[in-house]
Formats: structure tokens, C-alpha cells, sequence
């Protein structure tokens, strides 16, 4: 337990020394060439934008186990504000570094309402309309948050059709209303960790 500890602050630690130094450098963007695994050749993009769950921190580290022990190449975008190139997960406006998915073959985001430029719609458009698959974690359920009067692009893409895709309205619509429902789930069998929860709720 105590090398596994161990291992993820080393981890963190590598994660925050890199991106430092990116941001030194000008780069706005983090990137793990992928070792020896079954991901070898292949390219995850992870999108990081929201100002809840701190996806700015783990989306690196999330990246740098898929490249270090699952072989894939891996590129982390994040929210950067224009003027002064730091990572500012409240800034909505800006995730530079999307032309990566180009060369994607499956994008991981954790972005919440975001209002992005066309030029950088464009490319999740792009991803969408050649069929690659898209992992949503948590707020992507609501990614989007544009004004009407906008009508950017990325939200108009066939919502009715897409009702039972990333939420309720895929881009732009809560998938349940906030603290107010949960799933129920039902396990069939003994697990020790369920058997161990079942008897400190009796």
C-alpha cells in the first residue's frame, strides 16, 4: 500500500513538474509518446475543462498511465486563458490545441459548459462525423453552454436524434436534474466489499 501511495505522488509530482515546464515553453499542451502495451500506435486525446473536479490535474495523470503501462500515445489539452497561456479552468473560452484530434483515435473530456470558437468546434465536429468513440466523464454530460443567438455549430448536431447520447441533450442539457435523482442498482451474488457495506448498514 505504501509503494502504491508512493507511486501515484510520484506520479502527481512528474505531472505538475511537466506542466510547469510546459507552460515555461510556451507549449499549451501535454504529451506521452506510448511504451510497449496494446495501446502501442494508437492516440488518445484527454480534453480537461471544468472548474469543479479539477480535470486539469487528472487528466495528466490519467494519460501518463495509459501511455506507461497500456502503450498509448496520449495528448492532454487544457483551458488556457489567451493572455497570459496559464491553464485557467474557469476561463470557457478557449482549449487550445484541438487540431490533435486529427490524428485521435478516441477522445477522453471533462469539460463543463464550455463556449469555444468555431475554428475549435470545428475539430470536435470533425471527431463526431467520422464515427470515433468519445469517454464523457462526469460534467460532460452538459460540455456546452453556448447563447442562442450564437448557434455555434458543435451544438447543432442532430439533438433530437441524439437524445440518449453524452446526457440528456448530448451537448447542452442536464442528463437528470442536479442532487435530485440517482440510479438504483441491484447486485446478485456475494462480494466481499458489498457483503462488508450490507453488515455495516445493518
Amino acid at each position: 500500500m505504501l509503494n502504491f501511495r508512493k507511486g501515484l505522488l510520484s506520479i502527481f509530482l512528474l505531472t505538475v513538474f511537466t506542466l510547469l515546464a510546459s507552460a515555461q515553453n510556451g507549449q499549451t499542451f501535454l504529451q506521452f509518446e506510448g511504451k510497449e502495451g496494446p495501446g502501442k500506435g494508437k492516440h488518445i486525446v484527454l480534453v480537461a475543462g471544468d472548474d469543479e473536479y479539477r480535470s486539469e490535474e487528472s487528466m495528466p495523470m490519467l494519460a501518463k498511465i495509459l501511455s506507461e503501462r497500456h502503450g498509448f500515445k496520449t495528448t492532454v489539452l487544457f483551458p488556457i486563458h489567451p493572455e497570459s497561456g496559464d491553464i485557467v479552468p474557469s476561463y470557457q473560452n478557449n482549449i487550445s490545441g484541438l487540431e490533435h484530434l486529427g490524428s485521435a483515435d478516441l477522445m477522453i473530456m471533462l469539460i463543463r459548459f464550455r463556449e469555444l470558437p468555431d475554428d475549435q468546434t470545428q475539430h470536435i465536429e470533425n471527431f463526431l462525423k467520422a464515427g470515433k468513440p468519445i469517454i464523457g466523464l462526469r460534467t460532460s454530460t452538459h460540455a456546452f453552454a453556448y447563447q442562442k443567438k450564437q448557434g455555434i455549430k458543435v451544438c447543432k448536431v442532430d439533438l433530437e436524434r441524439q437524445r440518449s447520447g453524452l446526457g440528456k441533450g448530448l451537448w447542452e442539457a442536464d442528463f437528470w436534474r442536479n442532487l435530485g435523482q440517482s440510479p438504483r442498482g441491484s447486485c446478485q451474488g456475494r462480494f466481499p466489499i458489498i457483503d462488508r457495506r450490507r453488515a455495516a448498514n445493518e
